[in-house]
């Protein structure tokens, strides 16, 4: 199944993407999931921001789509010079926004120490660094009111092995609360200091392999996930990270009119 040619007139360009990798997912037995107002916000931001900065990477779009449970791939890589989907995966959010584990962040924030993750455009480093987590990735707030200060808070794209055997969890307990207070929940609370959820203190943290998945390749290599990602993004792409929140769509100044 493809757009028609005059289907593809009577649409914008943010409409006809869209709608090319939603039949592309469709074709392959997927759903997409992905929210089409978060697409559109994405997308006029994107292009905002590329006129502005004509040196970042315009071929590259990220959106990580918060109206989505942590159990649902939400983290997007869109070729937008290709109109496809490159890669959808798992991300986490910061478990302070989350207190009720209901599996979606419930609160927002740019303020240093909040451990709470950052909604808005932000701009991926050069380059690659080595940190606590192995292979990450620095990002640069892009909305002043949003999330200037993520440089500053540490907040990052990293890896995290709790994804390896998260879906597990969740197929057998249900629901995030059962799995934290599981014995298996708090025997690793116990042993490692940290919930056994993929929940963070900001950062995207998003998986480092998926068992029983096939990893990617790079370079006619099999690599893990995270790196595939950094891979993708970093050299000054955009990120987007949505919520349907009154919040974003007036305080982010590539999405004011």
């Amino acid at each position: 199944m493809t757009l028609s040619a005059k289907a593809e007139l009577r649409l914008s360009p943010a409409q006809t993407i869209f709608s090319k990798i939603s039949i592309e997912s469709h074709s392959k037995g997927e759903t997409l999931n992905l929210s089409k107002k978060a697409f559109a916000q994405a997308y006029l931001g994107f292009s905002k921001i590329i006129k502005k900065n004509p040196n970042y990477r315009s071929d590259i779009l990220s959106i990580v789509d918060f109206s989505l449970d942590i159990n649902k791939k939400r983290l997007f890589v869109i070729d937008l010079k290709k109109e496809e989907l490159l890669f959808k995966t798992w991300v986490g959010h910061a478990e302070k926004a989350d207190t009720k584990l209901t599996g979606k962040p419930q609160l927002f924030s740019n303020k240093p120490g909040s451990r709470i993750g950052s909604l808005g455009f932000f701009v991926t480093a050069k380059s690659h660094y080595r940190g606590k987590f192995g292979k990450s990735l620095r990002i640069h707030g892009l909305d002043s009111e949003l999330n200037k200060n993520v440089l500053k808070r540490a907040i990052v794209v990293h890896g995290d092995d709790r994804f390896n055997f998260f879906q597990g969890l969740i197929d057998y307990y249900g629901s995030l609360d059962k799995i934290a207070n599981s014995e298996q929940g708090q025997k690793y609370y116990k042993d490692y200091g940290v919930s056994v959820l993929p929940l963070s203190w900001g950062c995207f943290n998003i998986p480092f392999r998926i068992p029983g998945q096939e990893l990617p390749m790079v370079s006619g290599k099999t690599t893990w996930f995270n790196h595939y990602f950094i891979k993708l993004v970093k050299g000054e792409s955009i990120i987007f990270s949505y919520s349907p929140t009154q919040e974003l769509s007036k305080s982010s100044k590539w999405l004011k009119k």
